[in-house]
């Protein structure tokens, strides 16, 4: 019987007609990834902006991802009170945990040694202020957690995915992590196909009770930044598989049908991951050119801004009724946008109105 070890390396030794887009993707990414260094000749005020915004929207669309519903500018609003003990909400508590362990991958990258320790502590720490998940934070599962369809009365229709069992997660997790070490150290597969390999099986194993989709995405973070893919922290690879989310599901179901027998197919897996990989650079390689910033923006941020570029000022009220957004929720865009520099305030009253500077 193959073991783990082999059956990881076995999957990523493709013949030439399936590898060869592959690597051009992989070069391409490369290229993206070499332009984004211009990036160090912007100002430490503009990076930590820029920085700021990805934190959030990465935390935003991670959880969303899953079913959460906070919106870009709610959590934007979490992360400015980051220092509140208690957080009220599933949704709030998920997402702070979320924020900060990506923002400690961000700013502590290079100090992590990838290992099983580092992901049972980083899932603990994402888990921090979950009251649901108090007794499973940081340990892998203790039962069963396939996903399957059933019916208005709760019958089974389908099962869709079947996960390890529980009492075979730690072995499996350890080859994994053990493998993905020495492939990368070894450099004899392209460091991104290695990293699509490791989270795929991730996600396979599905280790934890809760949790593993928005864990998978940080382990992708931190291990693009310490294989030297910088642009990682500047352009959130959260949203572009939010904004692909259909097709996500879609690659993994095809690759997972396969897994685990002698023919295992990762290329629809590996086409969709690597695509992701090449979006996130192009966004990220926009920085530093006119009107940058707008890559950065969420849907709602972005479209408040373009009101105000076709009109010389509008204020608060007018811009909920020609934007359809609520009159709360068009307040905090305002007030982000004012402290990004981008737009100006005019007036304390009702009347106050706003306008684009520049």
């Amino acid at each position: 019987m193959i073991s783990i070890a082999e059956r990881l390396t076995k999957r990523l030794m493709l013949p030439a007609a399936e590898l060869l887009p592959l690597l051009q993707t992989i070069g391409e990414i490369n290229v993206l990834n070499n332009e984004f260094r211009r990036s160090e000749q912007l100002t430490p005020q503009t990076l930590g902006r820029l920085s700021r915004s990805i934190l959030v929207t990465s935390a935003g669309a991670s959880n969303r991802i899953e079913g959460n519903q906070l919106t870009d500018e709610q959590v934007d609003q979490l992360y400015q009170n980051k220092r509140i003990q208690k957080f009220r909400t599933r949704d709030e508590q998920e997402v702070v945990g979320y924020l900060e362990v990506l923002e400690l991958i961000f700013s502590s990258f290079d100090h992590m040694i990838f290992s099983e320790g580092l992901i049972l502590q980083l899932h603990q720490q994402m888990l921090e202020h979950s009251d649901k998940d108090s007794g499973q934070r940081g340990k892998y599962k203790f039962g069963p957690n396939r996903v399957e369809a059933r019916d208005e009365t709760g019958t089974l229709i389908k099962v869709i995915f079947d996960p390890t069992e529980p009492r075979l997660t730690p072995h499996e997790m350890r080859e994994l992590i053990t493998r993905t070490q020495e492939q990368l150290r070894q450099s004899i597969f392209p460091p991104l196909l290695v990293i699509a390999n490791f989270v795929f099986e991730f996600l396979a194993i599905h280790p934890f009770q809760d949790g593993n989709g928005r864990l998978s995405r940080l382990l992708t973070q931190l291990l693009m930044l310490q294989q030297g893919y910088g642009f990682t922290a500047y352009a959130s690879h959260e949203s572009v598989i939010e904004s692909e989310k259909i097709a996500y599901y879609q690659a993994l179901n095809k690759t997972q049908v396969s897994r685990k027998t002698d023919s295992e197919n990762m290329i629809p897996w590996l086409d969709f991951f690597l695509g992701v990989i090449r979006q996130q650079g192009l966004k990220a390689i926009s920085i530093g050119t006119q009107n940058q910033i707008e890559a950065y923006l969420s849907p709602r941020q972005l479209n408040i801004r373009r009101l105000l570029q076709s009109e010389r000022q509008a204020t608060r009220k007018r811009l909920s009724e020609q934007s359809g957004i609520p009159y709360d929720t068009v307040g905090q865009i305002l007030q982000k946008l004012v402290k990004m520099g981008k737009i100006e305030k005019r007036g304390s009253t009702r009347g106050t109105v706003y306008q684009l500077i520049g």
